[in-house]
């Protein structure tokens, strides 16, 4: 898995700086950017998640729990709530509890 550090290295830059590239931030010349975006692509960099929320950064990962997903009325609230989320930039986890409110805590 590429990490930042490795784009950064490639590119000889440091990670703040190639982190503020593929973020999109301001402060780095177009031409610098460019080779950045181009060494993460290279190399099919993709975000560490788990790194983003640690440095206190949003997941926008919402949870839904649902007691089952079989039945056409929960699949279809599931459904239009994992659409329009995914619209606004969310992704959605689904937990099917099966009625069982151990797994609603849990979940």
């Amino acid at each position: 898995m590429t990490t930042l550090k490795d784009i950064a290295e490639r590119a000889g830059v440091n990670v703040s700086t190639a982190s503020r590239a593929l973020n999109g931030r301001k402060g780095i010349s177009e031409e610098v950017r460019a080779r950045i975006c181009s060494i993460a692509d290279e190399l099919n960099y993709t975000p560490n998640l788990s790194a983003r929320i640690m440095v206190g950064k949003h997941s926008r990962i919402i949870g839904f729990v649902v007691p089952e997903i079989v039945s056409n009325y929960f699949a279809r609230i599931t459904s239009e709530l994992e659409r329009q989320l995914q619209d606004q930039g969310y992704s959605v986890m689904i937990v099917n509890s099966q009625f069982k409110r151990e797994k609603e805590i849990e979940a």
